[in-house]
């Protein structure tokens, strides 16, 4: 965390099959997530952005885990992978109760832990702190916010495309 927030951490970005990360992080997280539907949906041509591949999965991998404590057995977990004319967009959803704070950029914070993880497996509270950190140093950006029209969460990570280059 002390490297992350004095800048120091130097991501090492290659192209990346955002495809294969996913589906990578979703298989180590799969113990955590036994009892939830999950689900990946990925854009068909999705460019293959400049990333760090491990920093990459292991932010999924704190979503995925955090979705995985806070919502109950049997709610579906979603991650989409799509791009606009400029960005990449790398969506987790979960069907869980939403954020219940008034504002759900505070899950950023660190040592951050809801009442509802109580009855879950115990964490420190770092990890969308840190996963936030990963992201940015890539150069991208993480948004929080509960779904519209729905029940549940969603985790929105935006990374710039340079230069689209399609598999």
């Amino acid at each position: 965390m002390t490297r992350l927030e004095a800048g120091a951490l130097q991501p090492r970005k290659e192209r990346v099959d955002v495809g294969e990360v996913i589906a990578s992080a979703l298989s180590r997280a799969a113990r955590l997530l036994c009892g939830h539907e999950t689900a990946m949906i990925i854009e068909p041509d999705l460019p293959m952005p400049l990333l760090d591949d491990v920093l990459l999965e292991q932010a999924l991998f704190n979503i995925l885990d955090n979705a995985g404590k806070y919502t109950p057995p049997g709610t579906k977990i979603v991650v989409t992978a799509s791009s606009g004319a400029d960005t990449l967009l790398i969506r987790v959803t979960d069907g869980g109760e939403g954020f219940s704070v008034r504002d759900p950029e505070a899950a950023f914070s660190k040592f951050k832990r809801f009442k509802s993880a109580d009855r879950s497996r115990p964490g420190t509270g770092l990890g969308l702190a840190i996963t936030r950190g990963f992201i940015e140093a890539m150069g991208g950006t993480i948004v929080a916010r509960n779904r519209q029209g729905c029940s549940g969460a969603e985790l929105i990570m935006i990374f710039p495309l340079a230069e689209k280059h399609k598999k």
